[in-house]
Parts: C-alpha cells; structure tokens; sequence
C-alpha cells in the first residue's frame, strides 16, 4: 500500500523513472496484484505508451475486477476513443471477469439513465449478488440512491433491503431505505429500519436518528 502511494506521488511530481522503479520492486517482491500493475500502467501512459498500457490495465483487472479507478479508467479510455457504446462494451467484459461487480453497478446505472429500468434491476441485483457478504456500504448506497432518484422505491426494498446489514452500512444506506418506505407511505417498515440503526447507535448518526425519529 504505501509502495502504491508513493508510485502515484512520484509520478505526479513528473518522475516516472523513480515511478516505476517503485512499482517494479515492490512486483518483484510481493508478486502481482492488480492495484501494483494499474499503477504500472500509469508509469506507460505516463511515456506515452498507450497500448501497452492498455494491456497491462485489463491485467490489472483480471486479478481485481472491482478497483474503481482502474474500472473508470478502463471504461473512459474505450470511450474516449470510440464514444459510449466502446465504453458500454468495455463495461460489458469487464462485466464477464470471474468475481467483478462493479462493472455491473456502472452499467445498471447506465441502463436506469437510458430508460431501460428492467435491465437495470437485473445488473443491480447481480452486482449486490457478486459482492459475498457484507455488499459495501458505497454499493448499496449508489444503488438505493440512483433507484431512489429515479422514483424506483419499491426497487430499493427489493434490491438493497435484503443485503443491509445496520451494523456496516448505518444511516448512508438506511436513510435511502426509511426514505423508500416512507415515500410509500409504509413507516411501519420505515420505524423496523431506525429501530435496527438505534441498536447499533453509532455516535456520528445522531443527528441523523433525530431527524428520523422526529
């Protein structure tokens, strides 16, 4: 990790040698893991060498599908050089790795903004599926958050609901969860969500639980 780190100040200081030199060390002596060979690829896009960092990035992501820089970065180079649908198909691959699910939560939110809700659902409750348990807190909040948006509430007590877990998720997921019941006029289930965020009662959440409460 902090091998990582300081391959990413080097090289935005502008000193790729020292860059890479850190990378390449630290490979040789913990092996290769995604994160260490997307800063790899940095280093080559750093000298211009696209192509090959291409490559070394969908390396990277063959042993870690999930790296939301490198997903990004992946899905952004595809569409800088052939517009949305390079960057959807590059989703699409990604979509195949054994283990990913973040390419399926950036597709799902493609399809919710595209008018193709059902599609959507379908990429949501796979990616929620691909993360084992507990799902991330980020992932369940995107997700309640981007249904929520769109008026899919009934959606988020479908999808989200059955992976929330009080404890890891708190009031970032819970608050889409209360607002979705509420929003259906079903507080009953709304009161079962706060009931469960006041046992755990995390100091940070009190305002928030007050809000609710009141």
């Amino acid at each position: 990790r902090s091998s990582g780190l300081l391959a990413r100040t080097y090289s935005g200081a502008g000193r790729i040698d020292d860059a890479e030199r850190i990378v390449r060390d630290c490979l040789s002596r913990h092996g290769k893991s995604g994160a260490m060979l997307a800063n790899l690829a940095h280093v080559q896009a750093s000298r211009g060498e696209y192509g090959m960092a291409k490559a070394t990035l969908l390396q990277a992501l063959e042993i870690d599908p999930n790296d939301d820089r490198a997903v990004c970065w992946y899905e952004s180079a595809h569409r800088d050089q052939g517009g949305e649908a390079a960057g959807i198909a590059a989703l699409s691959h990604l979509a195949t790795l054994p283990g990913s699910w973040r390419a399926q939560l950036m597709l799902g939110q493609h399809a919710l903004h595209s008018q193709q809700p059902d599609r959507a659902f379908a990429l949501f409750g796979e990616c929620i599926a691909n993360t084992g348990r507990p799902a991330p807190m980020d992932v369940l909040a995107d997700i309640s958050a981007t249904l929520g948006s769109a008026g899919y509430f009934r959606e988020i007590g479908e999808l989200v609901e059955p992976a929330f877990e009080p404890e890891t998720h708190g009031m970032h997921v819970g608050s889409n969860l209360m607002r979705a019941h509420a929003e259906m006029g079903d507080f009953d289930k709304a009161r079962k969500i706060l009931d469960q965020l006041y046992a755990v009662r995390h100091p940070e959440a009190e305002t928030q639980l007050q809000y609710w409460t009141d």
